[in-house]
């Protein structure tokens, strides 16, 4: 054997043991480790639910408050409800409803919450404020609150905007024969009441009328003539508008009628 030939042996030799020890460091390195696997692995979570015994959920019920408020317009509003979850764990929401229909607040509607906790019970209050009310949000307000897939709704609370009456029929235009007997209406509401109806033709007060608030008996008109009314309350007077009665005329009888062919 040559010196070349001896070489070349003992670097294969080399080659292969480096090889081998590379194999046996690999296979060490995987043992107790789990395959890979290109999908992501989902951990479901665990989520917790608290829930009220029976004698708890039929306990639970909103604190009383004002059953009722009257405001004038343009003034604030302001009403509450409050109850109290005897399980600090629980997180429920209070929403309001006006006329049975969720009250959402904006610029002109406030709603804030507050919560306190005593010996593990939340005390839950939820105040509504209302900026310069108008007659629009006249009408009546509750709480509700889900526990347990439960609904619990606090005692009603009613809302009055007092302001100038309210029309709810004025008095309409009409076409009457000269001297014929009519009748108009006109109708308006608080609060606050009472609200009293008076009657003008062509602007000036009618005094000598019998009939019911609400409605104007005229025995008959000969020309054009306007009715309107005013009605009265304790805030001050709304005055309708203006009903225009016209007098039918009969058509001119034909005259001078002409055939050709």
């Amino acid at each position: 054997m040559t010196n070349s030939d001896y070489i070349r042996v003992v670097l294969l030799i080399i080659a292969a043991h480096l090889e081998d020890s590379a194999s046996t460091q690999h296979s060490r390195s995987n043992v107790g480790r789990p395959a890979r696997n290109s999908e992501p692995v989902v951990i479901p979570r665990h989520v917790s639910r608290v829930y009220l015994s029976g004698d708890d959920l039929r306990q639970l019920n909103f604190k009383p408050t004002i059953g009722s408020m009257q405001l004038s317009e343009g003034h604030e509003a302001k009403f509450n409800c409050s109850i109290d979850i005897p399980d600090a764990r629980l997180d429920p929401t209070i929403v309001w409803k006006k006329n049975n229909e969720e009250l959402l607040a904006n610029d002109h509607v406030v709603i804030n919450e507050l919560r306190t906790v005593t010996d593990g019970v939340t005390t839950h209050v939820s105040t509504v404020i209302i900026n310069q009310v108008q007659s629009v949000d006249a009408g009546v307000y509750h709480c509700t609150i889900s526990i347990n897939n439960e609904m619990k709704s606090s005692q009603p609370i009613t809302v009055e905007i007092e302001g100038l009456p309210t029309f709810t029929q004025q008095p309409e235009d009409m076409n009457v024969t000269r001297d014929t007997p009519f009748n108009l209406s006109c109708k308006a509401v608080g609060p606050p009441d009472p609200v009293e109806i008076r009657w003008l033709r062509n602007g000036i007060l009618v005094r000598d009328h019998n009939n019911s608030l609400s409605n104007l008996y005229v025995s008959g008109v000969d020309e054009f003539t306007q009715f309107s009314c005013e009605a009265h309350n304790a805030k001050g007077v709304s005055t309708s508008r203006e009903a225009n009665i016209n007098i039918k005329v009969l058509p001119s009888p034909v005259s001078d009628v002409a055939v050709t062919k």
